[in-house]
This record gives structure tokens, C-alpha cells and sequence, in this order.
């Protein structure tokens, strides 16, 4: 009698929730809701197609120093019926700490950080979400950096290993598959958008998607062969259909790039983002590195509303097969806030790219766009999103197997190291452990990001159509031929000393100083710290000042030395009262531009500059300020 094969019954595909909120610090972005530990700490996470890893905001990311409602920006949700900072791995029964590593998956885009890696159990939902899909022993990254403002959801299928020696981990999606979660290595995902209809919540299906969210077309994409630009695409052409200057095109050529969701904007050639700031009337702010429009040019474009198609095919040259995804200026019309700048900016989501390896077609595409990918058949596919009023019931459809394809199987692409260079600390045995995340605070390196503290944009007769954010305010005239006596700063520099980038490194020591809640600080404080009146608040410097810093009803400034070494005292005062000049905390200038001056406070050496009605004069240190 012949023996009959038994069938297996595959699980269906799994909706991850959505949110239902925006969030973000570059643009308003649908979130998922996802949950971490026993018991399980809610976050709004962002989906990553990129990473192989789960990333939630650590608990002492956001600091005193931050916006009280830094953990709400971040997605940290309530945790015991209390708002927490972040994830508190100490609450959770499986965490299983393994080290300190950087987060390396953007570092082509020089996006990094660090992360307290461990192991714990990810469920895909919220923590009263009883039928939430969970994974357990899953890699886990706790960040505190703010350039990774908020967690993400990894969606590669890159196995984890944390040195050449360990054994490698499967990624969240293998793990799912492994576990017979899900029917198939495979997802569907489109962003959502806070523009159309009463705003669209992201769709992130596993094992399937939701035919009734895209128009189907014939275009397949194969998978590239390295496995971290698996989705690349070729981009044939930009065209837009209306401009400040009517119809153009912004590509001669095509080029190469990969559909990455961790990071919002598009980063394209040099060349392309000329042609898109020109027809646009955009500014490339070089401190910040966005590109930057005014309100009277946001206000011409929201009217124009030109549409922007992309042609996208597996080459960068046209074959005849490829699509077009079209994105109406609403998909670039964003607002980059805190902690970027002190007050939100319109900002346009391009970047510029430094060579053909930082092409990146990122999460604004995605808006528009419905991306399938199907890892055991090796091609994903892109089409336009569809967005009928009201929107249709889930029509939810299972991405088969690959026959060859093994549930259980480990093998697949190579592991994802964090190899010995991103390693900043690893902690085993009991001892280590307790000693790690007591002095956790102090060890942990978290790069700042300082927010530029930019003015409001005002409108009006008196806006230049040039104005520039990252303008410093010292020459008026020589910036901007249609200056007429107002006064907008740049953003606020970071200080520097011996050339370091960030303001928390002294001696080459890359940690800030604990005071016991948390690593609160990347300054040290003074030991004479400043006489503060007229409501101004300054009670942190870079290190201990010989003389301190006082400002009067006046608003006049002395900075002492800064340091060991002595120098000389600089002043600046203002004209007489009624003073009438804007005021920043690193540089004033008066309204009527015939006054400015800067105290260079944290660089190598005490200065003071001023001028007045044309007359310079400075005073510098006798000695550079130097560290030891």
C-alpha cells in the first residue's frame, strides 16, 4: 500500500498593528506598536528593511537636559502605569545581556551609534495584545544616541553575531519562519502617510500583503548579490510634472540604489539634488546637511503641487519594464523638529550622496509605494499605492514557500558581525553584569546630538527668499543680497576641543559624567559656575573657568578662560539700553545689523569678537588653550 505524504497546514501571514500614531524628529511617520521583555515595555517602532535586529530607545536616552517629553517623541510608552525614558532591562525576567556594540547597519550613511545588545523575548504587538506573535531569545539593541531618534522593527534576514567566534543568531523574520509563525520569509509593507484621506496607518503584513493596497503590475525585481543591497533598484529617471520653473527632468543618467525604510529621506546624486533644489527653490543647510525651504516658497509649491514620478526598473538604463511610482509634493512637504532644530522647519527629504555606495531610496518612497519582498524566491517587487475613499477591508494574501526553502533551516545568508572594532564593552558572569549596568551610566557613550537653535521662520515682506538656517549672522550682506537689517541664526556649533566633533570628549575620553540619574551629562560642570540674572539660565560648561561668565540687566558678557591655561578676558557689550538685539548663546547680534559679536566658548582658545558701525577690534588668549 502506498504511504501518503502528510500535508503540512501553513500558518496564515501575521498583521503587525500599527500604532495608529506619527511620529518622528524628520517628517510624520505611521508607527508600529511593539513590546519588549517579561513583562513586556510598549514602544512605537518604525519599520527597518535594513537591520536583522529589534532597536528601542534606552531608559537614560532622554536626559534633564532634554525636552520633557523626550521619551514621547522617542515612542517610549507607559510602562507600570509610568511614563519611563526608555527600555529598563533590569524589569525584564529574560534579558540576557551580552555587551556594548555600535549599531552599524547605516554606517555607509555615517548614521551610527551605540546600543546595550542582549537577548530578550519581542512581542509583535502591544503588551495587551494577548494574541501578539512573540519571539523569545531574540537580539534586542537598547539605544540612547538621538541621530537614532527613534526604535526600529528589523526586517532582514542577515543572522546576528557578535564576534568571529560566536554562533550566529537568526534575525527576528528567520526566527518567526523557524518557528513556523509565519508561512513564508517574506513581508509586505507600505508606509502610510499623514496626508491622505484623515491620514493612512502603515501596513506591515508577514508571510503576505494586502492586495488592496497597491495597483499590481508585471515588474519583478531580482535580489542583488550582496545581501545588504538585496533591494537595490535601478532609478532610470525623476521627472516632475510642474516646478517653480514648469516641467523638468533631474536625471541624465540612471543609477543604482537600495530601497533601505530605516532612514527617511532619498539620497541621491550630487548632480540630481542641484536640479531638485533649484526647481524647488531649496536650501541646503550644511550644519544640519537637509535641505531647507522658506515659508513663502513652501506656501508656492503647496499651491503648484507638482508631482514627482520615479521610473524604476532592475537597470539603471530603460528596457522597457520598469514602473512608475508617482509622489505628489505632500510626500516631500515635512517638518524637521527637535532635536534637530529648537523649532520645526519645512524640510524637503533629499540628501546628498558622497558616492554611488550612499544611494538610498528611504522611507519617503514608501509613502507612495507598496513594497513585497519574498526572500526564499529572491525578488520583491514595487508598485503604486492606491488610496480609494474610504478604504477597502484587508484583502490579506499568503506569500507561498519556496519548495527547496526548509523552516527549520539555519542556513542562509552570511552572519552580520559586529565584529572586535564595534565592540565597546562586553559583560559575562553574574559579577560583570551587575557591575556593567550599575556603572552603566558612566561607560555608555551616547553622542549627542545638539538641536540647532534656530529662530522661527517669520513670513512677511522681510523673508528673503535666500534665507539660510545654517547662516551664522556675521555678514548679513555678503549672505544674502536682500538682507534688510533682520537677523536669523545658524545653528548653534558644536563645541570642539582638539578637533573632537562632539562636546562630551575631553582627553580622548569618550564618556560623559554620571550623577547618578542615568548618563544625565555630556558636560562637566564648573566650579564657579555662571552668576545668571535678567531670567537667563547658564549652569553647565565644557570644564572649570579661572573667571566665571556673568551676564547683567545689560546683556553684556565676560568669559574667562576656558581650562587650566590662562588667557585674556574678552567683552562684548551691546548698544545702550533699550537694547534691542536678538540674543543666542553662543553669538548676538542687534536687530539693525550695524552690531555683532561671538564668544568662541569651548573652542581651543577664550576670544571675544565685536565690532561697531564698522570699527573691529578683538581680544584674544596670550596663551591657545590646550589640554594636556
Amino acid at each position: 500500500m502506498a504511504l501518503l505524504l502528510r500535508q503540512t497546514t501553513l500558518p496564515a501571514p501575521y498583521v503587525v498593528p500599527a500604532s495608529q500614531q506619527f511620529d518622528g524628529d524628520k517628517g510624520s511617520w505611521s508607527t508600529f506598536s511593539i513590546s519588549v521583555g517579561s513583562p513586556p515595555q510598549d514602544f512605537r517602532l518604525l519599520v527597518s528593511t535594513a537591520a536583522s535586529d529589534t532597536w528601542v530607545p534606552i531608559a537614560g536616552g532622554c536626559t534633564q537636559y532634554d525636552l520633557p517629553n523626550c521619551p514621547q517623541l522617542r515612542g517610549v510608552e507607559l510602562f507600570n502605569g509610568a511614563q519611563t525614558s526608555g527600555f529598563e532591562s533590569n524589569q525584564s525576567s529574560t534579558w540576557s545581556l551580552v555587551g556594548l556594540y555600535a549599531v552599524q547597519t547605516e554606517q555607509h550613511l555615517n548614521i551610527t551609534g551605540n546600543g546595550l545588545h542582549g537577548y530578550d523575548t519581542v512581542h509583535l504587538g502591544s503588551s495587551q495584545d494577548t494574541s501578539a506573535l512573540s519571539v523569545e531569545h531574540s537580539v534586542v539593541a537598547a539605544i540612547p544616541d538621538l541621530d537614532i531618534f527613534l526604535g526600529q522593527l528589523g526586517l532582514g534576514i542577515q543572522p546576528v553575531s557578535f564576534s568571529s567566534a560566536s554562533t550566529p543568531v537568526p534575525s527576528l523574520l528567520q526566527s518567526l519562519r523557524n518557528n513556523n509563525q509565519i508561512p513564508s520569509l517574506s513581508f509586505g509593507y507600505t508606509a502610510g502617510n499623514p496626508y491622505r484621506l484623515k491620514k493612512v496607518d502603515g501596513s506591515l503584513i508577514l508571510g503576505g500583503y494586502d492586495s488592496t493596497r497597491f495597483a499590481p503590475n508585471n515588474v519583478s525585481f531580482t535580489f542583488a548579490g550582496n545581501d545588504a543591497s538585496a533591494l537595490t533598484v535601478g532609478v532610470q529617471s525623476i521627472i516632475t510634472s510642474d516646478s517653480l520653473h514648469s516641467t523638468q527632468a533631474f536625471t541624465s543618467t540612471g543609477h543604482l540604489s537600495v530601497i533601505d525604510s530605516t532612514v527617511d529621506e532619498l539620497w541621491l546624486p550630487g548632480d540630481v539634488c542641484d536640479s531638485m533644489a533649484d526647481a524647488f527653490g531649496l536650501i541646503h543647510d550644511p550644519e544640519s546637511d537637509l535641505y531647507v525651504l522658506n515659508d513663502t516658497i513652501h506656501s508656492q509649491l503647496q499651491q503648484i503641487n507638482p508631482n514627482i514620478t520615479f521610473q524604476l526598473g532592475n537597470t539603471a538604463y530603460n528596457t522597457g519594464n520598469s514602473v512608475n511610482i508617482v509622489l505628489p509634493y505632500s510626500a516631500f512637504d515635512m517638518q524637521a523638529s527637535w532635536p534637530i532644530f529648537q523649532s520645526s522647519f519645512n524640510y524637503f527629504p533629499i540628501r546628498r550622496a558622497a558616492n554611488d555606495t550612499q544611494y538610498t531610496i528611504g522611507r519617503t518612497l514608501l509613502q507612495e509605494a507598496y513594497l513585497v519582498v519574498d526572500y526564499e524566491h529572491q525578488n520583491f517587487s514595487l508598485s503604486q499605492a492606491v488610496w480609494p475613499d474610504p478604504l477597502p477591508s484587508s484583502q490579506i494574501e499568503i506569500i507561498q514557500p519556496s519548495s527547496a526553502a526548509s523552516a527549520t533551516s539555519t542556513n542562509g545568508p552570511s552572519a552580520k558581525s559586529l565584529g572586535t572594532g564595534a565592540i565597546a564593552g562586553i559583560a559575562v558572569g553574574g559579577a560583570v553584569v551587575l557591575l556593567l549596568i550599575a556603572f552603566g551610566a558612566f561607560l555608555f557613550f551616547r553622542r549627542r546630538r545638539r538641536p540647532h537653535k534656530h529662530q522661527a521662520v517669520p513670513s512677511g515682506s522681510n523673508v528673503s527668499p535666500d534665507y539660510k538656517p545654517g547662516f551664522d549672522g556675521q555678514n548679513n550682506s555678503a549672505n544674502n543680497p536682500n538682507y534688510q537689517g533682520s537677523s536669523y541664526f545658524g545653528p548653534e556649533r558644536k563645541d570642539t576641543l582638539h578637533g573632537q566633533q562632539h562636546a562630551q570628549e575631553l582627553h580622548g575620553n569618550e564618556y560623559g559624567e554620571m550623577d547618578g540619574q542615568g548618563w544625565m551629562r555630556s558636560e562637566l560642570p564648573a566650579s564657579k559656575p555662571g552668576d545668571v540674572s535678567n531670567g537667563r539660565n547658564i549652569n553647565v560648561y565644557e570644564m572649570s573657568a579661572d573667571t566665571a561668565g556673568t551676564w547683567n540687566s545689560r546683556q553684556s558678557l565676560t568669559t574667562g578662560t576656558l581650562g587650566s591655561q590662562t588667557g585674556t578676558q574678552g567683552t562684548w557689550a551691546p548698544s545702550p539700553p533699550p537694547f534691542s538685539g536678538s540674543f543666542h548663546p553662543s553669538r548676538s547680534t542687534s536687530q539693525n545689523g550695524s552690531q555683532w559679536g561671538e564668544s568662541t566658548i569651548g573652542s581651543q582658545h577664550g576670544s571675544t569678537n565685536w565690532s561697531n558701525q564698522g570699527a573691529t577690534s578683538s581680544s584674544q588668549a596670550t596663551r591657545p588653550f590646550e589640554l594636556p
